[in-house]
């Protein structure tokens, strides 16, 4: 299976998921989440590295891992030590054991990482079973004295201004969206309507919808 890996690079409580494309259910397992606290991103690449391992480099893994192909991260966040975004992609691009020996994508698209169109995309991608948990993961997550992607899961809300609260346990599903708008993303009605606004009057776009019906945005 071909390995993801996701970051939210976080302040002081980053984020990762591992993850496995399975082409027989055409769907992303997440087989592994970590969720440390006060690391820097040299500290997070030795957790990442007990775990998972760049494929293209997998003759000099000191024992089996999850083979990483590719993986997304917020090019936006901050590590604990510092660093801008870019900064820790330099460092996790370097070979084991500076780095994780694999690029990590990003997008500045404005569509896709307004945060409402993420979560709509996210929504259809869970809705769909174009992702799935393993159950270690999700039972691991109930146990866990920190954040986990359960515990984001069950906890996610909105307030009154219809946008996601941060109550600092969603990191985990910040780094599940970068995976989304990276690897599962397609245009549709949803998110075109929450494309974020410059001013003025944009043109008009007509979509057709169910029953053969047109509106216009």
């Amino acid at each position: 299976m071909t390995g993801r890996i996701a970051i939210d690079w976080g302040f002081r409580k980053p984020s990762v998921l591992i993850m496995a494309y399975d082409e027989e259910l055409d769907a992303t397992v997440i087989c592994h989440e970590i969720n440390p606290k006060e690391v820097t991103t040299e500290q997070l690449t030795t957790l990442i590295l007990s775990i998972a391992w760049p494929r293209s480099l997998k003759d000099k893994a000191p024992s089996d891992r999850i083979w990483l192909d590719t993986g997304v991260a917020d090019k936006a966040g901050k590590a604990r030590n510092d660093q801008t975004g870019q900064s820790a992609f330099r460092v996790m691009r370097r070979e084991p054991p500076e780095g994780i020996g694999v690029p990590l994508r990003h997008t500045s698209d404005p569509i896709k990482v307004d945060i409402l169109n993420g979560v709509q995309r996210l929504k259809r991608a869970f809705n769909s079973k174009k992702y799935l948990i393993t159950k270690e993961v999700w039972e691991k997550g109930e146990r866990a004295t920190g954040n986990s992607l359960r515990k984001a899961l069950l906890s996610y809300g909105w307030d009154n201004k219809e946008q996601p609260k941060k109550d600092g346990r969603e990191d985990p599903l910040d780094a599940l969206r970068y995976d989304c708008i990276t690897f599962n993303w397609n245009d549709s009605v949803v998110d075109q309507k929450y494309k974020p606004r410059s001013g003025g009057r944009g043109r008009t776009r007509k979509v057709t919808v169910g029953g053969g019906k047109t509106r216009s945005f």
